[in-house]
């Protein structure tokens, strides 16, 4: 193959991660979320396994909620010129704050989640959307360089 088709292939690579990243961050989330929990059953204990499940989930809600909430200001900034949604993301941002607080706390208390656990299940997000970003990254450079 020769360098230019490569470079054309990366960056047609690029794009197509580019517009399913947070797609594939979602899936990636899951798909990690459901490994870790069997190696937490299988290496720990089942409270650990429920406690990284419970991080993980509340991780992937917010993250979802986040993407909506920022996708319905900047939609409506673009359409119609509006500002101020800032008001409305911020509130919608302390309502899963304490969503998340108030499940992790239950969980926590009632004794049937790690709180190690839930630490792990929680970064499923993060360490997704590094993935993503990284192999953005790459193939971006890959196809420019």
């Amino acid at each position: 193959m020769e360098p230019q088709t490569i470079k054309k292939t990366k960056k047609e690579t690029g794009r197509i991660i580019e517009s399913y990243a947070r797609e594939l961050i979602e899936a990636g989330s899951l798909v990690m979320l459901l490994l870790l929990i069997l190696l937490g059953v299988l290496l720990r204990s089942y409270t650990f396994a429920l406690g990284i499940f419970v991080g993980g989930i509340v991780a992937i809600i917010n993250h979802y909620g986040l993407y909506k909430s920022l996708r319905s200001v900047l939609s409506a900034a673009a359409e119609r010129g509006e500002k101020g949604g800032a008001p409305q993301t911020l509130f919608a941002f302390y309502v899963r704050l304490l969503f998340s607080g108030i499940v992790i706390f239950l969980a926590l208390r009632a004794g049937f989640a790690d709180p190690i656990g839930i630490l792990v299940g929680a970064s499923v997000v993060v360490v997704n959307s590094l993935i993503v970003g990284l192999a953005i990254f790459i193939t971006d450079r890959g196809a420019n360089g």
